[in-house]
C-alpha cells in the first residue's frame, strides 16, 4: 500500500495537471503541481471557492448544479487551450458519487502546431492549383493551335492526357483544401 506522502510524489511527477475535488461541497482533495502551476492557484485555505476560482481564471462554464465537470477544451485569460477529461469516482461501498478527478493538460503549442500546418496546407494548394490553372491553359491554347494547324493525332492526344491530368490534380487539390477547412 501507498501511504500520502509516497502517492504526492507519484502525483507531482506527472506532467498532466491533476485535480481531486470532494464533490459534497468542492473542496480541493489532492493537487499535483502540475496543476498549480497550469492554474496559478493562489494559497488554499478551506474558504477558497475552486469554482469560482475556474469559471473567472477559465471560459468554463459550470453546471447549474455547481459541479465543476467540464470535459473538452477550456482556454484561459491568456488564451492557453487545456484539454480537461473529468470522472466522478464513486464510493465502491455506496455506489455514490463522492470525487471528481479532473484530468489537465496544456495543448496550446499542439493548437498552435496544428494551425500552422492548415495554413501551410492552404498556402501550398494555392500555389499548386495556380500552376494548374496556368498549365491548363496554356495547353489548352497549344491544343487550339494544333488542331488549326492539323499537325497530326498524336500530338492533340498527348495534349488531351496533359489536361486530364491536370484536372485530376485540380480535383486532388480541391480535396486537400476542403481536408485543411474542416
Amino acid at each position: 500500500m501507498v501511504d500520502n506522502k509516497e502517492f504526492d510524489d507519484i502525483l507531482n511527477q506527472i506532467e498532466y495537471g491533476i485535480v481531486v475535488l470532494n464533490k459534497r461541497d468542492l473542496k480541493i482533495v489532492k493537487l499535483n503541481e502540475a496543476a498549480k502551476k497550469m492554474f496559478a492557484f493562489p494559497e488554499i485555505d478551506e474558504n477558497f471557492n475552486v469554482v469560482s476560482y475556474i469559471q473567472n481564471k477559465f471560459r468554463v462554464n459550470v453546471s447549474d448544479n455547481g459541479y465543476f465537470y467540464f470535459e473538452g477544451e477550456a482556454v484561459d485569460n491568456c488564451n492557453r487551450i487545456f484539454e480537461v477529461y473529468t470522472k466522478l469516482i464513486s464510493n465502491q461501498a455506496t455506489g455514490e458519487s463522492e470525487k471528481i478527478v479532473s484530468i489537465i493538460r496544456d495543448v496550446t503549442s499542439i493548437k498552435a502546431q496544428e494551425l500552422k500546418k492548415i495554413n501551410y496546407l492552404g498556402v501550398i494548394s494555392h500555389r499548386l492549383k495556380t500552376r494548374i490553372t496556368e498549365t491548363r491553359n496554356s495547353l489548352k491554347l497549344l491544343k487550339e493551335q494544333s488542331v488549326a494547324e492539323e499537325s497530326g493525332q498524336q500530338q492533340s492526344q498527348a495534349l488531351k492526357a496533359v489536361n486530364e491530368h491536370c484536372e485530376k490534380l485540380a480535383e486532388l487539390i480541391e480535396r486537400l483544401l476542403s481536408f485543411a477547412e474542416s
